[in-house]
């Protein structure tokens, strides 16, 4: 169940437009058309366009501008409207009618900037979108007067994730309050809400919990007591808002040059992986982004097509809902779960038809009550997040699965598709197995007991598997 870190009645849904997309990957399909965005904002905001220039080029987007913007530091939108007409780049832009998306940064609601340069964006372009960019909170406390006032250094280690969305929330409702009663007032959807604020919060959950990779303390987000960003948040912010534009997951786009620019070797791939995620998840959460991701099918994709339901010597040892015919292994017994979708751990569980092996302290494995002593074809498949380490065992032994390219031991197979799915099918015979990854051979001599269950191991990183099938051969 995604986690709402906003306020915001159902019923609403209905009357703001919302473009159901797939849950793809960023190369997943073909590239939109480009857009031309201006921007308008304060300094938790003006490094995005940057960041976002870049992501259209690798994302393959042709076409995409930046036509501009305008930066006040702390500024509320109002002032970036009550400029001099002759200094005015936001609405010198708009009146060219050449803007296709406005993003702008306020900073706390109602805002009567947003409204006028909404209007008189429409007046140039009927086609015009606005974004709404909800931030993290200065200094981590709803303060509206903050400027006014001497505020003391916060300790953002020591806060729980209780506490932040607590005033998070309060401060979010305002923003969706505005941007709902503008679009009423238009009689359309103009204006929309990028959930940056909901995905920092995102983000220090997984902090506190110890699962964001490169990321030990809360601190590590920002570069000074009233929140500025570091990298990883610029980052996190960009993607945001590259979901928003362009209506697509950033997942699986390269490492940004804000990134690697650091030269901190903990900002890798994995984090990077892990912002693209967040901030999609974030993104399709919000009822405002204008963004949500289509319903999967009733029938899970792990679910077995007719003929490999009539034929009585395959096992599905994944159903493709639940962890039935799994468990933990414990000293003295067998802690089955059965119709539950995680183990008591939360180390695996079950969404979307995948079985998920999630990140997390030390290794566990599940394993299936059943034995099978008979010689078996047993298939599978499985995706790796980048350097993730898994495990397979056949009877016991285990073969390693991995991010092979970059976590090895097989790092030079040619037909491994990174961070997409690959098959495994193991071959048993007796006691010998015959190991293949997408038709290549990983261990053609993988010895292994005359019987014994099979099993899955949690390692490090996040590992994805589906189709797990096992039939016996003669």
């Amino acid at each position: 169940m995604k986690r709402r870190l906003f306020a915001m009645s159902l019923g609403v849904l209905a009357a703001y437009a919302l473009v159901a997309v797939r849950p793809a990957r960023a190369d997943d399909a073909p590239a939109p058309k480009g857009e031309r965005v201006f921007s308008a904002g304060h300094s938790f905001h003006v490094f995005m366009p940057g960041i976002l220039n870049e992501l259209t080029k690798t994302g393959g987007i042709k076409d995409h501008k930046h036509l501009g913007t305008s930066s006040i530091g702390g500024s509320r939108t109002i002032q970036h409207w009550d400029q001099a007409d002759d200094k005015n780049k936001t609405k010198t832009a708009l009146k060219t009618g050449e803007v296709d998306v406005l993003t702008l940064s306020p900073i706390y609601h109602p805002d009567a900037g947003i409204d006028n340069f909404t209007k008189l964006a429409l007046e140039h372009n009927p086609n015009v979108r606005v974004l709404v960019q909800a931030f993290w909170l200065p200094y981590d406390v709803y303060e509206r007067d903050y400027q006014k006032k001497k505020m003391e250094k916060p300790d953002r280690n020591a806060r729980t994730l209780a506490e932040m969305k607590k005033s998070h929330n309060e401060y979010f409702v305002t923003v969706d309050d505005q941007v709902k009663a503008l679009n009423k007032t238009l009689g359309k959807t103009v204006v929309f809400v990028v959930p940056v604020g909901q995905a920092a919060l995102l983000l220090r959950e997984r902090i506190i919990a110890g699962t964001a990779s490169g990321l030990k303390l809360q601190e590590d987000l920002f570069s000074d007591a009233i929140g500025h960003a570091r990298q990883p948040l610029q980052a996190l912010t960009a993607y945001c808002h590259y979901a928003v534009i362009y209506r697509r997951s950033p997942v699986g786009l390269p490492v940004p040059a804000v990134l690697k620019a650091t030269k901190n070797a903990d900002w890798d791939e994995k984090l990077n992986k892990l912002l693209q995620e967040l901030a999609w998840e974030a993104v399709t959460a919000h009822p405002l982004s204008g963004v949500k991701v289509e319903a999967p099918k009733k029938a899970p994709e792990c679910e077995p097509n007719a003929d490999e339901k009539k034929d009585s010597g395959t096992v599905e040892l994944f159903n493709g809902k639940d962890l039935t015919g799994w468990g933990y292994q414990l000293k003295d017994k067998f802690e089955g779960f059965d119709g539950k979708t995680e183990a008591s751990d939360k180390r695996y569980s079950v969404k979307n038809g995948i079985l998920v092996v999630n990140p997390g302290k030390g290794t566990h494995q599940l394993w299936t009550a059943a034995k099978f002593p008979k010689d078996f074809e047993l298939r599978l498949e499985f995706r790796a997040e980048v350097n993730a380490d898994s495990g397979l065992f056949v009877r016991g032994p285990q073969l390693q699965v991995r991010d092979y390219l970059v976590a090895g031991p097989f790092k030079d197979l040619k037909k491994y598709k990174a961070q997409d799915w690959n098959e495994i099918v193991v071959v048993v015979k007796g006691e010998v197995a015959h190991c293949t990854c997408n038709g290549e051979v990983l261990n053609d001599k993988f010895k292994v007991p005359a019987t014994g269950p099979i099993g899955l191991e949690a390692d490090r990183g996040q590992m994805e598997y589906r189709k797990i099938r096992l039939k016996e051969i003669k």
